[in-house]
């Protein structure tokens, strides 16, 4: 899903932040599978890395210009991701995801969930539910759960030179 123009978040591509800077476009890609971390400068490989760790940072030089990308996952639960761009030292943008809470109505989801479940237990134990319908309910609920929560991230961007777009 794309939350804005720079930056596109999925669970099976991971996330992409895009930085624009004196007409060069930088890309972070991350696998949310694998751990994979890729640093592109106009669409050419310059660093790359696998790692699981909450915080990483990708140099390198492009041009005279030393830049650094940082990537801060501070809870996947929560959801607050931050990742920036310096170049010499100097900050260029910072993009912050958020997964604001929502607006629904978990007193109505929550009960109707567990009594899902418990529906489930007590079919399979009578056996009048298989296997099968159990892990066809488990899948429909996840698909339910994942359409639910599309619009919840929110992305903010902070830019702190004039010339990104130059």
């Amino acid at each position: 899903m794309t939350l804005n123009t720079n930056v596109d978040l999925s669970l099976l591509k991971g996330m992409t932040f895009t930085f624009t800077h004196l007409q060069q476009v930088i890309v972070l890609k991350v696998s949310a599978l694998t751990g994979k971390e890729a640093v592109y400068i106009n669409n050419k490989l310059v660093s790359q890395a696998r790692n699981i760790k909450t915080h990483t940072v990708h140099e390198c030089d492009h041009e005279g210009i030393a830049y650094q990308i940082e990537l801060h996952v501070d809870s996947l639960l929560k959801g607050n991701i931050t990742c920036s761009l310096t170049a010499d030292e100097q900050p260029v943008t910072t993009y912050e995801l958020s997964y604001d809470k929502r607006k629904g109505k978990p007193l109505i989801e929550l009960p109707l969930l567990v009594l899902v479940g418990a529906g489930l237990g007590v079919g399979m134990s009578y056996g009048v539910v298989t296997h099968w319908m159990a892990w066809m309910c488990i899948g429909v609920t996840m698909v339910w759960a994942a359409k639910k929560s599309r619009k919840q991230w929110v992305c903010r961007e902070r830019c702190f030179t004039a010339d990104l777009q130059a």
